[in-house]
């Protein structure tokens, strides 16, 4: 089984982007108070949650403990919720400078420990080469949200999803709805433009994630990385992508694409 694994140095240089990008978004004169679609919070609860995030990701890094849920997409929200609660300022300004911090001593870690280090983390014990793909596709997933209520740039971009692969590998045996998925035994392979691959091999509703596929595939399927973020957070209909291009499948059985999204519980 062929592990998914990314740069350490191109996913470094991505978070200090994001987190600079991210950290500009929200700074004064923007509207903290604006609803974000597709979220049930607003820019600023969505700011608030990536600043504390930042902030107890780095100290993870550097061994602290960060307890935040037991791992279950369900624990998580609630985790996520008391976490508004303990932390109700909405400033955006100091929201900035906590996002860019965390992301800066968090890019400053990696660069310093080995790579295949463990931590314990809200999504389960993992690698620091995870965490950094983890923390990268945790910003730009909350960043594209409050991008959109805010009429601003979407910060997500298609040399991004390479560095987010190593996360979803881990990440979508763990947010499987095995409801959705159950008795199916089929493999998938997602094809990204601009670069990257994932295995999906489903055998009986469970799923392991893997760079290459270990048996024929019955579905390929092909993704815009900027759409595909958007359909996986909810703010885009897959059938809108696929109408645009964004989407396009092929193989064996095709049709098994339409049910790919519905196989996961995002947190």
């Amino acid at each position: 089984m062929t592990e998914v694994h990314a740069d350490p140095a191109h996913t470094a240089e991505a978070l200090l982007r994001v987190g600079s990008e991210l950290a500009d978004m929200v700074r004064a004169p923007a509207d903290m108070s604006t609803s974000c679609p597709g979220s049930q919070w607003s820019v600023g609860e969505n700011a608030t949650h990536l600043a504390v995030a930042n902030q107890s990701f780095a100290r993870l890094a550097k061994g602290e403990p960060f307890i935040h849920g037991d791992g279950t997409p369900e624990s998580l929200a609630v985790a996520n919720e008391q976490l508004l609660q303990r932390h109700p300022e909405r400033d955006g300004d100091a929201a900035a400078d906590a996002i860019l911090t965390g992301a800066r001593d968090l890019a400053e870690t990696l660069a310093a420990e080995d790579p295949t280090q463990a931590v314990a983390t809200p999504m389960g014990t993992m690698s620091l080469r995870i965490l950094d793909s983890y923390v990268l596709t945790h910003m730009l997933m909350h960043g594209v949200l409050m991008a959109e209520a805010l009429g601003r740039p979407n910060p997500m971009r298609r040399e991004y999803l390479p560095l987010m692969l190593p996360f979803f590998a881990y990440a979508m045996p763990k947010t499987l709805d095995r409801t959705q998925s159950n008795g199916l035994t089929a493999c998938y392979q997602m094809h990204f433009m601009g670069g990257g691959r994932l295995a999906l091999m489903f055998d009986n509703g469970e799923l392991v994630a893997a760079a290459e596929p270990t048996r024929r595939v019955d579905c390929h399927v092909l993704a815009d990385p900027v759409a595909f973020l958007s359909v996986v957070m909810g703010q885009k209909s897959q059938y809108a992508a696929i109408a645009q291009g964004k989407l396009l499948t092929w193989g064996r059985k095709p049709w098994l694409a339409l049910r790919l999204v519905g196989f996961f519980n995002v947190p």
